[in-house]
Formats: C-alpha cells, structure tokens, sequence
C-alpha cells in the first residue's frame, strides 16, 4: 500500500500519549468496544449537569493517559468549532427570545460532541493509527469497510494541509475574507479547486494501489493477545457507562 503514514501538518495532527501510558497498553480490541459501548451512553443520557460532570471525568482521564495538554485543547477547539457552530444554529434558529428548551437541546448537543470527541482522541492518541485499524479488521469488520476508513483517516490529514495551503495563496494574493461577494466568489472558486484537486488525487491513488496489487484488504498482522488486565479495563469502562445510564434517571435534568 506504500507509504501511508507520510507527514502532514502539526494542526490536524492527533495528539499521542506516551507508550507506557495505561491507555497506550490496552491492546485496540477491546478499547475500541469499550469506547463504543460508553459513547452510545453518552449519547443516550438527557442530563446536562451528569454530562458536564462526565465531561470532565474523560477530560481528566485523557490527561492520565499522558496525552499533551496543548494538543488535547487543539484537538478539541478543532472538532469543538463543528459543534458550537450546530449549538449555535439550534439556539437562534427560531429567533429571539430565545426558547429555553432551545437552550437545553443545544447544551446536550454540545456536551455529548465533547465526551464523544475526547473519547475518539483517547482511542486514536494511544497507539499508532495503523495498529488501531489492525484492530478493527480483526474484530470481524468487513476488509473494504476497514480499508476505506484507513484510507480516509490518512488522506483527510492531506486534504487539511492542501487547505491550509490554499488559504496561504490567498493571503499571499492580497485576498482578505469578507461577507461581501467577491469573498464569495473566491470562496466558491477554492472550494471547487479543492474538490477538482481531491478527485484528481483519489484517481492517482486508486492507480497506485492497483500497480502494487492491492485487492480492498489491507493488510495485517496478528492481533496483540487480549489480557486480564484489558479485559478488566474494558469491565470497568462499561461499568462506568452502566453507571451513568442509572445515575441519568435520579440526576437533575436541568
């Protein structure tokens, strides 16, 4: 598959923990269903002071995992940015005043993006990307799924660098962002070279992977052996989600 891993910017890096962290030892397999299993409550709970208290909870244990503070926060201010702006379209959607209930949604939108984002950066910051998607091919997802998310996990880092690169050319050509319409105007013509550029790349590496024999598996070595201790990780993450499903019952809903 040649060389996938590549370099790419600083910015759209995920932040990695040290490798004798506890989360960098948990073999991928079982923290990928644990992961999931505690998002899904997550998701599913409808108290904002629980959530904000979760939060902070996977804040703190992200932290504890040696990932780097100031990549951590970029990381979140990165996904964080997508979610406000949902927040921000739900609170003001009906207009003003705006309707509390409005305001609850939106908290609950914002909070469970956060926990959930965090968790991702806690699973992919803790072990190199390749041996995570070893990982799910050996937890029985079908082999183009896997390969495809590989793919798009390594590509999506160049996409942020050729964009990053286009608003330098901008820059460069004296171009200052606006709300008028020749900001417009430019705008649509970036995103078109942009989306001509990715169809033109997505071409060249479909050729490229077919001249070295890639058939839609990548592949993979033997999984890590699953042991005592990451299963008892894994027992006590889904106690923690069983946890949070009981507490959201009696917790205050406001």
């Amino acid at each position: 598959m040649g060389n996938l891993k590549g370099e790419h910017n600083h910015h759209w890096h995920i932040p990695q923990g040290r490798p004798h962290s506890w989360g960098y030892t948990w073999e991928p397999r079982t923290k990928t269903v644990a992961a999931v299993v505690f998002i899904v409550a997550v998701v599913s709970l409808s108290s904002l002071p629980l959530l904000l208290v979760t939060f902070l909870f996977v804040l703190g244990a992200a932290l504890s995992m040696k990932l780097p503070g100031r990549a951590l926060l970029r990381g979140l201010l990165g996904g964080g940015a997508l979610v406000f702006l949902m927040a921000v379209t739900i609170i003001f959607g009906n207009g003003l005043p705006v309707a509390p209930e409005r305001l609850h949604f939106a908290g609950l939108l914002a909070l469970k993006g956060l926990v959930s984002l965090t968790v991702m950066i806690m699973l992919l910051g803790t072990q190199p990307v390749e041996q995570y998607f070893a990982g799910l091919a050996h937890l029985g997802l079908p082999a183009v799924i896997t390969s495809v998310l590989f793919l798009a996990y390594r590509y999506f880092f160049l996409l942020g660098d050729q964009l990053a690169n286009t608003q330098r050319a901008a820059a460069a050509r004296a171009f200052r962002p606006g709300t008028n319409r020749v900001s417009y105007k430019a705008y649509g013509e970036m995103a078109g070279g942009l989306f001509v550029k990715a169809i033109d790349r997505s071409e060249k590496i479909s050729r490229a992977l077919a001249a070295r024999g890639f058939t839609g598996k990548m592949p993979t070595g033997m999984p890590a052996p699953v042991t005592a201790v990451d299963l008892a990780k894994g027992a006590l993450t889904v106690a923690g989600a069983v946890i949070l499903a009981v507490l959201d019952g009696r917790w205050p809903q406001c």
